[in-house]
């Protein structure tokens, strides 16, 4: 059995994400190569190591998998894993987060030389 693990599914792929308008297609040829199975079937197989076997999981359960994965699961009849993050039920945003966040608005280069800045500022 393989595994595909997905973090963010948004629109504007970059290093962090996943291209929510290539999603859908992605999900399509998986389907058409593999069985894409839940939790359940994988914890029966887990010995099984058939390749036509595989289980998508989702990191964190952001926004994003509402938005742009769930309604491509539904219409293509297929399963996912979504991983929680410890903090959703304090309604916080976990520090790694938020610094994809921040790559995402302005990029990596930038934020490391802000980031720069303000260290020899503070210092």
């Amino acid at each position: 059995m393989k595994v595909y693990a997905f973090h963010y599914v948004k629109k504007n792929f970059n290093y962090y994400h996943f291209d929510a308008d290539m999603f859908e297609e992605c999900i399509r040829k998986l389907k058409n190569k593999y069985r894409i199975i839940g939790l359940e079937e994988a914890e029966k197989l887990k010995k099984n190591t058939e390749d036509d076997n595989i289980m998508l999981t989702f990191d964190d359960g952001t926004k994003d998998h509402y938005e742009f994965v769930y309604p491509v699961l539904k219409k293509y009849q297929v399963k996912g894993v979504f991983f929680l993050s410890s903090n959703i039920f304090e309604n916080k945003i976990l520090d790694v987060q938020l610094i994809h966040s921040l790559i995402e608005k302005i990029g990596i280069d930038e934020l490391y030389e802000d980031v720069k800045k303000l260290i020899k500022k503070i210092k």
